[in-house]
């Protein structure tokens, strides 16, 4: 009788045995395969958020504490700024010289509802008007005896700020009759003898000299007083002579046919830095007379075109130019007199920027 006991017990062990070890290997595949399915999740979607949502597409999601409700809320996405309109009135330098004048001159400005005005500090002869402190500038020697220092320049430029007026400082860029005497890598150069300037004219007739589109320093110079004005807080420049010389001859060391690239990249860097008001010829917005341009200048990229109008004649034809253009840039014309107002805002609408002589 022992030794049928004793048999039933060797034939149960092992039976206990096998449970146990069926068990174990149960939970070992249950916890191996949870494992797997964790570091896959983690492979595809990376470490689980655990303060916020984890998603984008959760963002809006918020759940009620203690509820156990899900409410779901839009994100709030900034409308992006608009760029301003600008209604200016050209003032003499001289005035950013008397404070209490500019004052004065500013208030009756925005009582005829001007919010802008504009004034040169690099001229068409290529003399600067305020001291800047850029290296080629110094270079140049292009700093008139009588310019503005800088702590004038803050000065007016505060008093401008204090009256929401916008200051739109114009500086004239390859047109430049200066710079060139001092800058020779700058220039546009004589074919026959490269360290010669070119001149657009004979001398006894007025000829002028040129800053090279193509050269890196005559790009590099223009930039950096735009990028030293920017840093005292104006944030948009106006830009005339973005342009070749209106007449080009085989004496000229420049390429043959001219492009507009080089006048393109120019304002494109000139546009990462400040909104860019680019001034033109009417004749060449609507795509006449563009020779000095190498094409058409609406079509540089500035943020403002800003078109010489003597009268009302090419606004039908201007207008029409802008409305080809898929992203065209806002128009200011640039009007002889004020007069002209009327007609501009029949064509472009009453939102037009413009400026006014």
């Amino acid at each position: 009788m022992a030794k049928d006991i004793r048999r039933v017990f060797k034939r149960k062990r092992p039976l206990r045995a096998k449970v146990l070890r069926g068990t174990i290997t149960g939970v070992v595949l249950v916890a191996v395969v949870t494992l797997g399915f964790f570091a896959a999740k983690f492979r595809t979607e990376g470490f689980p958020v655990l303060f916020g949502p984890a998603s984008s597409s959760e963002a809006g999601q918020v759940t009620g504490q203690g509820t156990g409700e899900t409410t779901t809320t839009e994100a709030t996405i900034p409308a992006p700024v608009p760029d301003p309109v600008y209604h200016a009135k050209v003032i003499p330098l001289s005035l950013l010289r008397d404070t209490n004048a500019l004052g004065v001159r500013l208030d009756t400005l925005t009582a005829a509802g001007f919010n802008a005005v504009v004034f040169d500090l690099k001229d068409a002869d290529g003399v600067l008007w305020y001291s800047s402190a850029t290296p080629l500038a110094a270079q140049a020697k292009s700093v008139s005896s009588d310019a503005l220092t800088l702590d004038q320049l803050r000065a007016a430029l505060s008093v401008m700020k204090d009256r929401d007026v916008a200051p739109l400082p114009r500086l004239f860029a390859f047109m430049d009759n200066t710079a060139p005497k001092a800058l020779v890598d700058a220039k546009i150069q004589l074919a026959a003898d490269p360290r010669q300037s070119w001149l657009d004219n004979a001398p006894d007739k007025g000829g002028r000299r040129w800053l090279n589109p193509y050269a890196e320093q005559a790009q590099t110079y223009m930039l950096d007083l735009i990028r030293e004005l920017h840093g005292m807080g104006l944030d948009s420049i106006m830009l005339d002579g973005v342009q070749y010389p209106f007449r080009v001859d085989a004496q000229a060391l420049l390429p043959s046919p001219l492009t507009v690239a080089p006048l393109m990249q120019f304002v494109g860097e000139a546009r990462s830095i400040a909104h860019i008001l680019l001034v033109m010829p009417v004749d060449a917005a609507i795509g006449a007379n563009t020779a000095p341009f190498a094409g058409n200048p609406l079509s540089f990229g500035a943020t403002y075109a800003v078109p010489a109008i003597a009268d009302d004649a090419l606004l039908a034809d201007l207008s029409a130019r802008v409305a080809l253009m898929s992203a065209p840039p806002h128009m200011m014309p640039w009007l002889d007199a004020d007069t002209l107002l009327p007609a501009v805002q029949d064509i472009f609408g009453t939102d037009v920027s413009y400026v006014v002589n």
